[in-house]
């Protein structure tokens, strides 16, 4: 299966009220889908941008079996397809890719389809 690919708008849950306003704009930027990881992954520069909240660290385990301890941010707002929710996202200090695991696909009632996407 190639790489699925979805334009996604964040926020700060916090934010919500401003957002729905039209006073502060969501970030929106182009996310990997991948049907093989659990939960959100943000690079440390969006969610600093983001001004999450940080939650405790939460061990992480990556395809290749190995173990990490990896801080969280709080109040992820998520919009995927015109569809919302909120969550904790994982901090990857290096990462520069947002990835979109199951059970946020599973909680915006999203089915991958590899041959047309999301």
């Amino acid at each position: 299966m190639g790489k699925v690919m979805t334009k996604v708008k964040l926020w700060n849950f916090l934010d919500n009220k401003k957002i729905k306003a039209g006073i502060l704009k969501p970030i929106e930027v182009s996310a990997l889908i991948d049907t093989g990881a659990t939960t959100i992954m943000l690079p440390k520069k969006i969610a600093k941008e983001l001004n999450l909240q940080k939650g405790s660290k939460v061990k992480v385990r990556y395809a290749d079996e190995r173990i990490k301890l990896k801080e969280v941010g709080l109040g992820v707002a998520i919009e995927v397809l015109g569809r919302e929710t909120v969550t904790r996202g994982i901090i990857e200090p290096d990462g520069k890719q947002i990835l979109i695991g199951q059970i946020i696909l599973e909680d915006l009632d999203l089915i991958v389809d590899p041959k047309k996407g999301i």
